[in-house]
């Protein structure tokens, strides 16, 4: 009899360790929509930066593009006026800014490309919600779960219009205004 006992104890250590080592789970789907639409909402608030970098980095483009026709400017007025030392600050100057605006413009592309990746992201993100919110209608769960796994999907496909709605667009059409 003790045994017994002390096999099943062994096992019951066992099963605790191996549920310990698992990874966690979702305890029904609920959890995992609240989760996903927590994920979803950390993506959207990093494209909103990504728009805002993206933003910046044109308007310091913009910035470098008035310096470089200063220095232009300023370089050929000295050159005029036979001021060599003018001339020659003002092409130092002209050589800084022209390589700033390089590193900004290429700043912008690698900022764009993120954006898009993110963009794609969000759309796999918002489709596989989407697919939970259809296996739990699937699958038939209880009125009060079915009608809070229904709200969740309404939710997440308000969230999904009021984010292309916002952004005046479809994921398909992603194109950054210049």
């Amino acid at each position: 009899m003790f045994k017994n006992l002390h096999a099943s104890f062994l096992e019951a250590i066992d099963n605790f360790k191996y549920e310990l080592r698992k990874e966690p789970t979702f305890e029904n789907s609920l959890d995992l929509t609240n989760e996903m639409q927590e994920k979803i909402k950390d993506a959207r608030k990093l494209i909103g930066q990504l728009r805002s970098d993206i933003r910046q980095c044109l308007n310091q483009t913009e910035k470098e593009a008035g310096e470089i026709a200063t220095c232009r400017r300023r370089k050929r007025l000295a050159l005029d006026v036979d001021d060599d030392e003018t001339a020659r600050l003002a092409d130092e100057y002209l050589v800084k800014h022209q390589r700033n605006r390089i590193i900004y413009e290429q700043k912008t592309a690698v900022l764009k490309d993120e954006l898009l990746m993110r963009e794609d992201e969000l759309q796999l993100m918002f489709d596989m919600l989407n697919e939970v919110g259809q296996k739990n209608r699937d699958s038939r769960p209880s009125n009060s779960t079915a009608e809070s796994l229904h709200t969740g999907k309404e939710e997440s496909d308000e969230n999904l219009a009021d984010f292309e709605a916002q952004e005046g667009k479809t994921f398909q059409h992603r194109i950054l205004d210049e």
